[in-house]
């Protein structure tokens, strides 16, 4: 799928809003791309966000964040909005995340006027698909804000 927006901000622009948010900046995230076809970042896990320390293995929480983040952030970087709020998340995880290092790719399945549905994987470097997930957005309504 692609993306709506010709105008969607820079990678320097969505790069400083994740990193004025201190959890996204813990998980090491760093924007690679952004286009019409979606979202790429590389983030470099903490060792803190291990839930199984004797193998290894990031914690499933941490790699369903890495959904929200590439999904959200792609769905603020298109609109230029910064008021998304993630209505449900749906995270399959297909194989165990070791290493530290992961690319997570986002793209926009379906853009309406008060829902956006995106999609991300998150893989190995290597390229094994570790999770794939499925997010809904919304804007925050003004009353709320």
């Amino acid at each position: 799928m692609t993306c709506v927006s010709e105008n969607h901000r820079t990678i320097e622009e969505q790069q400083a809003s994740f990193d004025s948010v201190p959890f996204i900046a813990f998980l090491g995230v760093k924007i690679l791309e952004i286009s019409r076809e979606g979202l790429r970042l590389k983030a470099v896990l903490p060792p803190q966000a291990l839930g199984n320390a004797l193998y290894g293995a990031f914690h499933g929480g941490a790699v369903a964040t890495l959904i929200d983040v590439a999904c959200t952030g792609l769905i603020a970087a298109m609109t230029r909005r910064d008021d998304i709020v993630t209505v449900d998340l749906r995270t399959d995880f297909h194989r165990p995340a070791l290493g530290d290092t992961f690319e997570v790719k986002a793209c926009i399945v379906n853009q309406g006027r008060t829902f956006v549905v995106s999609q991300a994987e998150v893989s190995h470097p290597a390229g094994k698909l570790v999770a794939s997930g499925r997010l809904l957005a919304t804007y925050t309504p003004p009353r709320a804000r």
